[in-house]
């Protein structure tokens, strides 16, 4: 496989992306990522990483700008548990900090939570 292949194509997701860039770094080979936005799959740790999308770090800062526009001070987010969704809401709250507002309160679903669930967390 390794003399076989130019580029990897995908993953959709941030924790696959840390995972196969590891391999990618040890094949040499780059991987196109047209959904892993997780900031920390950086250029200088994963340099065969090419990531086709805005990071995180990018987005709450949008986020964190209309928030300001809005003259908001503070933001309820609703947001997956797992790796991606605890990485993003932790970037808006330093985004949200530069611009002297806060998360008041965080409501967080498992992944895969059923409709009834997200139902009855918001209520």
């Amino acid at each position: 496989m390794e003399k076989d292949v130019v580029a990897a194509i995908g993953p959709q997701s941030s924790t696959i992306g840390d995972v196969i860039s590891h391999v990618v770094n040890e094949l040499q080979v780059p991987l196109i990522s047209f959904g892993a936005i997780d900031p920390t799959l950086a250029a200088l740790q994963y340099p065969y990483f090419l990531r086709m999308t805005q990071s995180d770090y990018y987005q709450m800062f949008v986020i964190a700008d209309l928030v300001e526009y809005f003259e908001y001070k503070e933001v309820i987010t609703i947001f997956v548990d797992d790796d991606y969704g605890r990485k993003g809401i932790s970037l808006l709250g330093d985004s949200l900090s530069k611009n002297l507002a806060k998360i008041s309160y965080k409501a967080e679903f498992t992944p895969g939570a059923s409709e009834t669930d997200i139902s009855e967390l918001l209520t």
